[in-house]
């Protein structure tokens, strides 16, 4: 991608240029991690419209981002509980999640949502407009 020429970008995507795109899954992991190493400041990753399976969360916790993400952003994203909580878990300065538009959790995902990373400030839900945002006070 692109972003890895600009290692002081604070908002990495990797969301679908084209929002036509059904299923799109971030599949160049060679150039994902050369990003994530180069982008030294980046402290926002968008995985808006992607399906994420569990090795792209893998890699990406691998990388150095896993102690430089504080947000999270999921707006249209396919994911399945469990691999969002291996995320969660393993971005270490995970401090705000914006959750997939029409996100359904039952307690018990997050009791471990909790457990996995118990230093989120803030959790969102919906489009700006039509936000929620859950935090800490």
């Amino acid at each position: 991608t692109y972003a890895m020429h600009f290692p002081n970008l604070k908002y990495l995507s990797l969301e679908a240029a084209d929002e036509s795109l059904v299923d799109y899954q971030p599949a160049r992991f060679d150039k994902i991690e050369a990003t994530a190493r180069q982008c030294v400041g980046a402290e926002t990753l968008s995985l808006d419209r992607c399906s994420v399976y569990p090795a792209l969360a893998e890699l990406l916790v691998r990388t150095p981002l896993q102690s430089r993400i504080k947000i999270l952003h999921l707006h249209d994203t396919h994911m399945t509980q469990p691999t969002l909580l291996r995320l969660a878990a393993g971005l270490e300065a995970l401090r705000e999640i914006v959750f997939p538009n029409q996100f359904t959790g039952s307690p018990e995902f997050f009791a471990s949502l909790a457990r996995a990373r118990p230093a989120l400030k803030e959790l969102h839900f919906g489009y700006s407009d039509d936000e929620t945002t859950l935090d800490d006070a």
